[in-house]
């Protein structure tokens, strides 16, 4: 299947820190490889004879944030000491999340619309999305996500945040729904700060399963990625204009120059195959370009 991915660095929002949580882990691209909080992961590593320097492997933990509001499939999912749980089940994500990480995990894939909880699934009647069919966050799945983005952020780890599901994006009401989505989960990334966090579009979106031609790669699906970049750069500036009125406030000019300014960098990809992770072979568009390198 044609690896496709496409990557959009949003830009920078400078703001006071005190205003958003000190985030720890960053991660960013230089020429062709990965870099986390400025360093070349697998640093000077090989594997077979293959340098694996840059690349991120990564882990498909999709369900972290998995509910099921569909009353006759919910029990499938029962735990052998109860009924399903979906707090529970972000609990345990995150207890072991430590472990994870101290066996040398770098990065893990996590979807707001989940994947398939039994694998290749001929049917998938379960109903599992962080938005409602208006496209419009359900604060129960983001609240979440938001604890186990932050339990990354402070053990170091990226986060690949994937947005569509096939099964699961059928059920949105239409393409506005859909970009009214993208468009709240992509504010909703920025406006935390996040700085170690990916953004996978769609989860193999050149799957038959999707419905929505705004998400396939032979329709719309460049066209989201810019709604998404041009998006991302409006907050910037207006967060940058709110930073710039704060700072002209009486008495406010001394705390942020006694303050560090913190970057936010979100990137956007779109994936069309069976493996998130597509470098060194990527398109990567910064913000404000118009020009594509790769």
């Amino acid at each position: 299947m044609r690896n496709l991915c496409l990557v959009i660095v949003l830009g920078l929002a400078l703001v006071p820190q005190q205003t958003r949580t000190a985030r720890r882990t960053v991660v960013s691209i230089q020429g062709r490889e990965f870099l986390v909080n400025g360093r070349p992961t697998y640093e000077g590593r090989t594997y077979d004879g293959v340098k694996v320097q840059g690349l991120l492997f990564n882990s498909r933990m999709v369900q972290g944030i998995f509910d099921d509001r569909n009353a006759e499939t919910r029990g499938r999912w029962s735990y052998p000491d109860g009924p399903w749980d979906p707090e529970r089940n972000t609990r345990e994500f995150i207890d072991a999340m430590p472990l994870w990480s101290a066996k040398g995990l770098l990065a893990f894939t996590i979807n707001l619309q989940g994947g398939s909880p039994e694998g290749y699934s001929r049917s998938q009647p379960w109903m599992n999305s962080s938005f409602e069919t208006d496209g419009l966050l359900r604060p129960d799945y983001m609240s979440r996500l938001e604890r186990i983005l932050d339990r990354a952020d402070e053990l170091g780890i990226v986060a690949i945040v994937g947005f569509f599901y096939q099964a699961q994006e059928r059920r949105m009401d239409d393409e506005q729904s859909v970009m009214r989505a993208a468009d709240a989960a992509t504010d909703w990334l920025v406006d935390k700060g996040y700085m170690h966090v990916l953004v996978e579009v769609a989860n193999e979106a050149d799957n038959a399963g999707f419905k929505h031609d705004i998400i396939k790669p032979t329709g719309g699906a460049v066209r989201l990625i810019e709604r998404l970049k041009e998006r991302s750069k409006a907050m910037v500036s207006r967060i940058r204009r709110a930073s710039r009125r704060l700072s002209t406030r009486p008495g406010s000019c001394r705390a942020i120059a006694g303050s560090r300014l913190s970057s936010t960098r979100t990137i956007i990809s779109i994936s069309a195959s069976h493996r998130t992770t597509c470098w060194p072979r990527c398109a990567l568009i910064r913000a404000g370009d118009t020009s594509i390198t790769g």
